[in-house]
């Protein structure tokens, strides 16, 4: 018999029955229908690429393999492309199963070039640009085709070139090529309009800011030569800063005697003055029309004249330069008046100057043509006329007649305050006095306002002689402002007056000179005061009123609250200028009285001045004291205790002190640690402030020793029984915290959980008193865990059955905050699909295949009794090695069959599925089976006679398909 498997999709699974059921009946056909594989997922590592760029296809997401339309086969294959390329790609399985076909276009891009060249040129220059980097053609935007191209352009312009490959284009590159104008041409100058060949000429090249560069190579504006020729030609160009190079200029220079260059220093000037003339410019020597020969020539003008002069070189003589000199006529001299001519000393008169065009220049050095003098005698005063050319006219004169002065003013006083009169007064007038605010005679009185001068004429004939005389008035001072400390206040207090606004000094009606006064007033009282300036002027009077009222008395006490026989001490103020007295002490003026009242009390004084009478009244208030009230205590060696619950009525005290040794010592803490027996003293403070004292009596009691333990062992294992005895407390009782959990009695029993910390003291019968603590540790040895299977076989998908040796309490698993407690035998369920393995709803565990074996992983902790202190030490890796079923170790029974068939394997057969086709394809049975015995059993007793197919499949997805034959019993 042949037996043959074939993979077929369910397309195609129909005809393959039909051939099958024509072949040979000795041969097998198994077919098994495969599942149409999911389209792969294409991708590149870049799209778009350049032309020529290597990149990566990958297909994705395909089980089988991957079949490109190429017939290249491979899940990623690397490509160079010249174009845009589509690519397609299917995926295939083992069963020949193909999946739909997956498209990718990878899109191709070609770079633009990189164009070369100068970026810079100059007006009327070609530019070469060269643009590299493309492999089949370049084209420019002219249409133009080559890698290197020669543009001339006009202006700045923007060159494009791209490249083309095989129908693809690029990007356009660009490059912009700036051009730059020439300069204009030079402008040529020189120093003088002709040459010789002796002289050196200067050259200047302007070029408006760009370089100049001379045919000689000199790049400066300015040249010096020395024409040697007839006829000299000397060229220039300018380059500007971006080396752009102007047209040239050129200049000529022609040989020949210069005429000389003539400065006059005055064109005109007056008859008998001087002219210089000087002449420049001339490489030989100078011949003057006066027969001269020097440069400069000084000649004496009495007329208009004119002059040349020419220079003579070895070349010959010149032309002439020549220059005019005009005369300037003579100016008439002023004529002269004085008004008045006759005049009395001290006073003035004016001189006129009549007839001059220019200016008139006086005698005694001043110009114009007036002249104010005063003369101190009859004197004679000349000038004469002089034009703007300096010309100069003969001097004219004219004589002033003084006589002297006999009248005087005087006045008394010269000086006065404003709103004062004095008397003017006219001296030595032998005519008649006239003054001119209108008065006649010899005096008269006036009262000035401010400072004035007064004038008078005394007339003698024809002669005035007017006189005057001032009179200082001095301003009043102003009237000052007067302020005070305060303007209401008690008799015999201070006040403090202050004067403002006196420039000088300030008087008081009192008579005190300055601006402030202390005053001591005993009734109300009005004050005034004005100011008096240096001069002795006095200003108005200014006042300020002060008020004087009865005397306020106040009463304190030093002590206005006190407790039971203390005193206070109370003072009387605000009567220092009146009578004081008290009402409960009639014979008592003093203004301070020491008081000791049992109760409280009003105290009353009264003070009596001249403004009036003032009462006051103090209360002293009396408190009562609050007795403290205390208990003595008795309590251990080295306690401390809180002295202030030793006050049973504390709440009544607002403060608490404590002393040692007397109520007069130094404050201590209320807080003391006691090594022997003695006495404090409390000193406690009620709420009114009163003080009392009380003594408290500590006795203190010795601690017992520290007890002694006799321990079983160094350590005990872990879940043992032990006992601790202690000694050494024969007047107390032993107290024990293990594991800080308190018991109490000499002997105690404990169960090795954990290692064990243990406080241990004596606590005596009299008084509690506790001794110091012994301190133990009783180390704890942990079991080591370990697994023993109890199950024939531990399968996959089944129970496996254990026993916990090592650790006599079980194991703990899982996590502190989800754990449990497993005990000394135990079974886990292996699941079939999952990883995760629970117990009670607890994962404890992972399922773990390594090679061809699978093992249950167990951590696991050795339990000790007390989860906190288990989880804190090192958990064990258990292995439980597991059986999984394998399709190899797989058969069936009874084949052929009329009723149940049963699936055996090796190992295990847990989570087979079982599934029965007719040989046309139909899935008859889809089922798991019955277990029994470690054997799957399933019913087919329901399937007609015939030829099947029945297919195993385990639950991680492995399946084979044999021949399976029913018949009827």
């Amino acid at each position: 018999m042949i037996s043959r498997i074939v993979y077929l999709t369910l397309l195609s699974l129909g005809l393959l029955l039909v051939m099958s059921q024509n072949s040979q009946a000795q041969d097998s056909l198994y077919v098994i229908v495969g599942q149409t594989p999911p389209a792969p997922l294409l991708s590149t590592n870049k799209n778009p690429a350049n032309v020529n760029e290597k990149v990566v296809l990958v297909a994705n997401g395909c089980t089988g393999q991957v079949v490109w339309s190429d017939a290249t086969i491979g899940a990623s294959r690397i490509v160079a492309l010249e174009r845009t390329t589509e690519f397609r790609a299917r995926c295939v399985t083992a069963q020949r199963c193909t999946s739909s076909e997956s498209k990718l276009e990878v899109q191709v891009k070609l770079s633009p070039p990189q164009i070369e060249g100068l970026k810079e040129v100059c007006e009327g220059q070609n530019v070469t640009l060269t643009a590299r980097g493309c492999p089949q053609e370049t084209r420019w935007q002219d249409e133009g085709v080559g890698e290197v191209r020669t543009f001339r352009p006009s202006v700045t312009t923007t060159y494009y070139a791209k490249c083309i490959q095989n129908g693809l284009v690029s990007n356009n590159a660009d490059v912009l090529v700036t051009v730059n104008s020439k300069p204009a041409p030079p402008t040529i100058t020189k120093n003088e309009q002709t040459a010789d060949n002796v002289n050196e000429i200067s050259l200047h090249a302007n070029c408006n800011g760009a370089t100049v560069r001379w045919d000689n190579g000199s790049t400066q504006p300015i040249i010096n030569v020395i024409p040697v020729l007839a006829t000299n030609t000397y060229s220039a160009v300018c380059i500007s800063p971006q080396g752009c190079q102007s047209e040239s200029s050129r200049f000529t220079l022609s040989l020949q005697v210069s005429k000389p260059e003539l400065t006059v220093s005055n064109q005109k000037v007056c008859a008998g003055q001087s002219v210089s003339l000087a002449a420049s410019n001339c490489s030989g020597s100078y011949v003057w029309s006066s027969g001269e020969s020097t440069a400069v020539i000084n000649p004496i003008v009495s007329n208009t004249s004119q002059f040349w002069v020419k220079c003579k070189t070895s070349a010959g003589l010149s032309e002439p330069t020549s220059a005019t000199i005009e005369i300037i006529p003579t100016p008439t001299s002023p004529v002269l008046t004085a008004q008045p001519s006759s005049l009395l000393f001290g006073q003035s008169t004016q001189i006129t100057a009549f007839g001059c065009n220019g200016v008139v220049k006086w005698s005694n050095q001043t110009t114009g043509n007036i002249l104010r003098i005063t003369p101190n005698g009859t004197s004679t005063y000349e000038a004469y006329c002089e034009t703007q050319t300096g010309c100069r006219s003969a001097m004219s004169s004219v004589v002033v007649t003084v006589y002297p002065s006999t009248t005087r003013l005087i006045a008394a006083p010269a000086a006065i305050c404003a709103g004062e009169k004095t008397s003017l007064k006219a001296i030595g007038c032998k005519g008649t006095v006239t003054w001119l605010f209108g008065y006649k005679g010899d005096s008269v009185q006036v009262a000035p306002t401010r400072t004035t001068t007064y004038f008078a004429v005394c007339q003698t004939g024809d002669v005035k002689d007017t006189n005057a005389v001032e009179v200082l008035v001095y301003p009043l001072p102003n009237e000052p402002t007067l302020t005070a400390n305060k303007t209401q206040l008690q008799s015999g207090e201070l006040v403090v007056l202050n004067s403002q606004g006196c420039s000088y000094r300030t008087i008081w009606d009192t008579g005190i000179v300055g601006e402030k006064i202390q005053l001591f007033p005993q009734i109300s009282t009005e004050y005034a005061a004005y100011c008096q300036s240096e001069k002795g002027c006095v200003g108005k009077m200014a006042r300020i009123k002060i008020q004087v009222n009865a005397a306020t008395l106040t009463l304190t006490a030093n002590r206005p609250k006190i407790c039971q026989g203390e005193t206070s001490t109370l003072v009387a103020d605000g009567c220092q200028n009146g009578t004081l007295t008290w009402e409960q002490f009639p014979n008592q003026r003093s203004n301070s009285l020491v008081v000791q009242p049992t109760v409280t009390t009003i105290y009353k004084a009264k003070c009596e001045t001249l403004s009036g009478v003032s009462e006051a009244v103090i209360t002293v208030t009396v408190n009562p004291k609050t007795k403290l009230l205390v208990s003595n205590v008795e309590l251990c060696e080295n306690a401390t205790i809180d002295l202030r619950k030793q006050v049973l009525n504390a709440s009544s005290f607002g403060n608490l002190l404590f002393r040692k040794s007397t109520p007069s010592s130094v404050n201590v803490s209320y807080l003391q640690t006691l090594t022997q027996s003695g006495t404090y003293y409390v000193i406690g403070t009620n709420p009114n402030s009163c003080l009392d004292t009380a003594q408290i009596a500590l006795i203190v009691n010795p601690k017992p020793a520290i007890p002694s333990v006799n321990t079983p062992l160094d350590s005990v294992m872990a879940g043992s029984s032990y006992f601790l005895q202690g000694k050494g407390c024969e007047n107390g009782t032993i107290h024990w915290w293990v594991n800080d959990k308190k018991e109490t009695g000499g002997k105690i029993s404990l169960v090795a959980e954990q290692n064990t910390r243990i406080k241990v003291i004596c606590v005596s019968t009299k008084g509690g008193c506790a001794s110091d603590t012994n301190f133990l540790s009783i180390p704890v040895k942990q079991g080591v865990p370990a697994l023993a299977i109890l199950s024939s076989k531990a399968c996959e998908g089944g129970t496996v059955s254990l026993e916990v040796k090592g650790c006599a309490q079980g194991l703990l698993v899982g996590t502190p905050n989800d754990f449990r407690i497993l005990p000394v035998t135990f079974s886990l369920s292996v699941p079939l699909n999952g990883d995760s393995i629970f117990y009670n709803g607890t994962w404890v565990g992972t399922k773990l295949k390594r090679g061809d074996s699978l093992f249950v992983v167990l951590p696991a902790y050795c339990y000790t009794g007390n989860i906190s202190s288990t989880f804190k030490s090192n958990p064990r890796r258990l292995e439980i090695p597991i059986q999984f079923v394998s399709l190899t170790d797989l058969y069936f029974y009874p084949n052929p069959a009329s009723g149940k068939i049963r699936i055996k394997g090796r190992d295990c057969v847990n989570g087979l599925r079982l599934k029965v086709w007719d040989l046309v394809g139909r899935l008859l049975m889809d089922d798991y089976g019955i277990n029994v015995d470690n054997e799957i059993e399933l019913d087919v007793s329901t399937l007609a006679s015939g030829e099947y197919l029945l297919e195993i499949q385990t639950a991680s997805g492995e399946s084979n398909v044999s021949r399976l034959l029913k018949h009827s019993k």
